[in-house]
């Protein structure tokens, strides 16, 4: 701490070279005589300042005699002597501190400039301990100097901070002493330092005159006269010293801060070994705010509190703040520490209280017993608004359930409105005449036809008997509002003797109740309508299936009788085959309309050539046919775009079921036209596509066109009772078309035929030149003479008819009898050995899609171009799908026909040489 100018009784204290020697031990008053005769020996040149010195001797000289007389004016003229040292040293005021209690001083006599208020000077009380330094000092006899405040505020926040509130911006200081005893001070603010260079030599010895006035005995009668005064100061430095031994006791570390100044000084520290202790006066430092709370945040402050804390400890942020209130607090949660300390709290205080002037105390102290005991508090109340809620939500709940409830007492035919959400009664009602209101209730809410049964349940006088037997009755009734009500009356007390002296009467709307019951019947019927129809439909699929496998059965017993009649034999295949495609047909469709009831079906719509579709479709025609004797027509005109957006497989499907069931109910010597064309719609980059197709069947009546869609239907007719069908063709087509945002459209009347139009809205994109390549049949097949495959085929039977049907066309193969095993075969061949594998998707061990993958890992030369050709009945789009993503080329679908395989098998190894070749020439 800086000490400026430090003046003793024996030294030079103004810088002037004059020894001014006092010695204690010589007569006071002998010594006052002395100096007041040499000051007015002084030249002319300090005449002016002697004039005020000489008349402060004076003064000096009147309080001895006044305490030799006795005199009780003697604080008159005491205080006479502050204001003549006040102008004497041009100083702002003069204070005298005594000593009370041995280890503090007491300010009793003052004098201020009328002139000026000083702020802070409240404090009239003032610790040893708070100016250890200075208070040694003047135990020693030594006048204390500080010529500039500023000098402190680095060196002794402490200090700097107490003189600085009080407005002292330099000071002079004396002791008041009696035989080498200390009985307090004179402290002068703000004087004229230069104007004082004189003064500062006698003051010592002006300390010691006064204080041997009486030995002291003066100096504490004028206390006596203020005791009221010391009273209040004494109170206000317990105040100050249980506020700091509460700072000791709470807080972990506290600061003393100036934020104008932006400095700092620590009051108190817990070192790691949980610790407290106070700084002393002596190793007081003072610190850069802005820095120390940087260090502090870093050190102890979690990071997800960091940003928060240092905005609020902004010096800027506590000057607007407190300028507003007289604290700051707020919680953080701080870096655990040895003891597991996690939270904290900091607060700010402004020291002044009625006038913000910078200066504040910041403490800071763990709270994790208060925040446990807040968690606790709040789970508590958690726990008991839950409760309070699940009461809430069951009371609410079921006051939902009914839209009134009321409590009635029948012994007094009165009753309470406990619940209501519904204007029931002409006025809403709180209490009433029971029996009064049921009855306005039954004879004008319900409908004419309930009203007499509404009277009997609503009949008061009745009620106690009724509840004797059940505990509850009720009854449902339509109202005029058209809705369906049920009431019930609940037995709640009874007397004595058993019998019920009050009810609960609830009602609620039971409307959706009765819809959903009838909704229920109208399934219920529905239902059984429909397991009458898949009863029907399994009958007629048993016939239908009965009728081709006898016809197999059947022409493979004659074929096997008569094979050398060649003509018997040929015709035995003919039907059989017809009957094939038959089951086939049979089969596919049945699996279609069980993907529609599972929502598995669903469109791949793709770039097509219509003319290429149409062609196919022109082409199964024939086949549809199955050898009737029919004259069927095609037209094909006004072909506006031919590259359209179209899923190409379920649009020849649509238009094959449709000519299927033409072809079916028309007798031979009947007529099938077909008729495809397009039309320009209203929407742009589209063509409507529209296909009519006509027959001069039996046709179709009323009734049955109002469900003809439905699944498992067909008319009942005597005409058609040899026609095969099973009820499924115009419910897929019907899926297929809505799925595709088309419309369907028929005319039929019976005995005359049927017209069917289907249109269907296509996006198309621009005409693309194509330049197909018309290879015959038997060219596809001399091509793929000679060619060794590798079949996977578990099952004996579909591998020998495949056996079979390579060898006619001179194709040779070897046998996989599951897919690991076909794997192994591929991966022993030499390269080429195999032109393609023939793959079957189900196999035990490892099935053709694992097989195939497998297959595309190896290191094989053949392994990455090698045709592969999946052979099952697992058609669905899905599993075309699998079997492309696994690696295969193309997938055909059981039962093998040789025209597509042959096809396949040339066009694949066709595509393979041109890519070998192409890569070849890269090479």
């Amino acid at each position: 701490m800086h000490q400026s100018g430090y003046g003793r009784a024996s030294g030079k204290t103004d810088g002037t070279g004059k020894d001014d020697t006092y010695d204690c031990g010589d007569d006071p008053k002998e010594q006052v005589d002395k100096q007041y005769e040499e000051g007015r020996k002084m030249d002319s040149e300090r005449r002016e300042n002697q004039d005020a010195f000489t008349c402060l001797m004076e003064q000096a000289v009147v309080l001895g005699k006044n305490k030799e007389n006795g005199d009780r004016d003697w604080a008159e003229s005491f205080q006479e002597f502050l204001k003549l040292m006040a102008d004497c040293t041009d100083a702002d005021r003069v204070l005298v501190f005594p000593i009370i209690n041995g280890d503090t001083y007491e300010r009793s006599f003052e004098y201020w400039r009328k002139d000026l208020s000083f702020p802070g000077t409240d404090k009239r009380m003032v610790s040893i301990h708070w100016i250890p330094e200075y208070h040694q000092a003047f135990c020693e006899g030594r006048t204390v100097v500080i010529r500039d405040m500023e000098e402190l505020r680095h060196e002794d926040a402490v200090i700097y901070h107490r003189f600085h509130v009080e407005g002292v911006e330099m000071l002079i200081a004396f002791p008041l002493m009696y035989r080498g005893k200390l009985w307090g001070y004179i402290r002068i603010d703000n004087p004229e330092m230069e104007q004082s260079k004189q003064l500062l030599s006698v003051l010592p010895m002006m300390g010691a005159y006064l204080g041997s006035m009486n030995d002291g005995s003066q100096m504490r009668n004028v206390l006596n006269r203020h005791e009221y005064l010391l009273s209040k100061n004494r109170f206000e430095l317990e105040k100050e010293r249980q506020f700091l031994d509460v700072l000791c006791r709470d807080y972990t570390s506290v600061y003393i801060v100036d934020l104008e100044q932006g400095s700092a000084a620590m009051l108190k520290l817990e070192n790691t070994a949980n610790a407290s202790r106070m700084i002393s006066m002596q190793r007081r430092k003072s610190l850069d705010y802005v820095s120390t709370m940087k260090g502090y945040a870093k050190n102890y402050v979690g990071e997800e509190d960091l940003e928060k804390f240092l905005k609020i400890m902004d010096l800027e942020n506590l000057k607007q703040e407190l300028a507003e209130k007289e604290r700051i607090n707020f919680r953080y949660r701080s870096i655990p520490n040895m003891r597991g300390e996690q939270y904290f709290e900091v607060q700010v205080v402004r020291i002044n209280e009625v006038q913000f002037d910078n200066r504040v105390l910041i403490g800071f102290h763990h709270i994790d017993d208060i925040i446990a005991e807040e968690e606790r508090k709040q789970y508590e109340l958690q726990q008991a608004l839950e409760r309070t809620e699940a009461s809430n939500e069951v009371l609410l709940a079921i006051s939902k359930i009914y839209y009134e409830i009321l409590r009635i007492d029948l012994e007094a035919d009165t009753y309470e409105q406990i619940y209501t959400e519904r204007q029931i009664y002409p006025e809403e009602k709180r209490t009433g005449c029971a029996s009064a209101d049921v009855r306005y209730l039954h004879e004008t809410f319900g409908v004419p036809e309930y009203r007499e049964r509404m009277r009997e349940f609503f009949d008061l006088h009745t009620l106690a008997e009724r509840l004797e037997k059940d505990e509850t009755v009720a009854a449902e009734y339509l109202a005029v509002d058209g809705n369906w009500h049920t009431a019930r009356f609940i037995a709640k007390r009874w007397n004595n003797e058993g019998k019920v002296t009050h009810a609960l009467y609830v009602a609620r709307l039971i409307s959706d109740e009765k819809r959903r019951e009838k909704n229920w019947i109208a399934i219920a019927e529905e239902a059984n309508k429909a397991n009458a129809a898949k009863t029907e439909f399994i009958s007629q699929i048993a016939h239908d299936i009965r009728t081709p496998m006898n016809a197999v059965m059947g022409f493979t017993e004659i074929i096997g009788q008569h094979p050398e009649e060649p003509e018997k034999v040929v015709y035995g295949l003919e039907k059989i085959r017809t009957a094939g495609k038959f089951l086939q047909e049979l089969v596919d469709e049945v699996l279609d309309i069980t993907r529609i009831e599972n929502g598995r079906m669903r469109l791949v719509p793709e770039e097509v050539s219509l003319a290429k579709i149409l062609s196919e479709f022109q082409v199964a025609i024939e086949h549809v046919k199955m050898g009737r004797k029919l004259d069927i027509s095609y037209a094909q005109h006004d072909m506006i775009q031919d590259r359209v957006i179209v899923d190409a497989l379920r649009l020849k499907q649509i238009y094959t079921n449709i000519l299927s069931n033409a072809v079916k109910y028309t007798p031979d010597g009947g007529n099938v036209d077909v008729e495809i064309f397009e039309e320009n719609p209203e929407e742009e980059k589209k063509i409507r596509l529209i296909a009519k197709i006509r027959d001069n069947g039996i046709g179709m009546s009323e009734e049955y066109m109002e469900e003809m869609y439905s699944k498992f239907t067909r008319a009942t007719d005597t005409r058609i009772n040899k026609v095969q069908g099973h009820g499924l063709g115009l419910s897929i087509v019907k899926e297929l078309v809505d799925l595709m945002g088309g419309e369907i459209q028929v005319r039929s009347k019976l005995g005359e035929g049927t017209l069917f139009e289907i249109w269907i809205d296509l996006d198309y994109v621009n005409q693309k030149e194509e330049t197909s390549v018309e290879e015959r049949k038997e060219d596809y097949a001399g091509y793929c003479k000679g060619m060794h495959l590798l079949v996977a085929e578990d099952n004996e039977l579909n591998y020998e008819v495949v056996s079979e049907l390579l060898d006619m066309y001179e194709i040779t193969c070897d046998r996989a009898d599951d897919g690991s095993v076909c794997v192994e075969k591929f991966c022993a061949s030499k390269e080429n050995a195999y032109d393609a594998i023939l793959m079957d998707m189900q196999m035990p061990v490892m099935d053709g899609l694992q097989a195939t993958a497998a297959i595309r890992r190896l290191n094989h030369p053949q392994a990455h171009r090698i045709p592969i050709i999946a052979m099952t009945a697992n058609a669905f789009r899905d599993d075309i799908e699998k079997c492309m993503d696994a690696g295969m080329n193309l997938h055909l679908a059981k039962p093998v026909n040789m025209e597509l395989l042959l096809e396949a098998l040339y066009r694949l190894k066709k595509d393979n040489q041109k890519k070998t070749g192409r890569q070849e020439e890269e090479k």
